[in-house]
């Protein structure tokens, strides 16, 4: 089985990322930018998974391409959280893989970048305030 191909700030995060193998960053759609917004039909402990969510996650991370599969985890949390005896099996499988695309199991994390580190003008790396 093939290999999924990495995203570009995945690859300059390790270092491998190859402007002639990868395409020109500037030619990249920037509808990739920004975060999705709430969707209308979430309504409670979903709406609040939401916003947690969006609060935790990396910058970089989620876009506002991710909308619908955000949607779909937040109201299977909700389900979750609501009726915990009723959450069936098939439902758990369908959590735990939304989990692992969206990067919120430990292994799953680390084949997630975010948006690259800003450096300062001497090249290092920011410390955090």
């Amino acid at each position: 089985m093939a290999n999924h191909r990495k995203p570009d700030n995945v690859l300059r995060l390790n270092g491998t990322y190859q402007k002639h193998r990868h395409g020109d960053p500037d030619s990249k759609p920037d509808w990739l930018e920004g975060l999705p917004r709430i969707p209308t039909c979430l309504k409670g402990e979903a709406r609040k998974e939401w916003k947690r969510v969006l609060k935790i996650v990396p910058e970089g991370v989620l876009t506002i391409t991710d909308k619908t599969i955000l949607t779909q985890y937040c109201a299977l949390w909700a389900e979750l959280e609501s009726d915990p005896g009723n959450f069936e099996t098939g439902q758990h499988t369908q959590l735990r893989l939304i989990q692992q695309e969206l990067g919120f199991t430990p292994i799953s994390r680390g084949k997630i970048g975010g948006a690259p580190k800003k450096h300062d003008k001497a090249g290092f790396q920011s410390q955090p305030k």
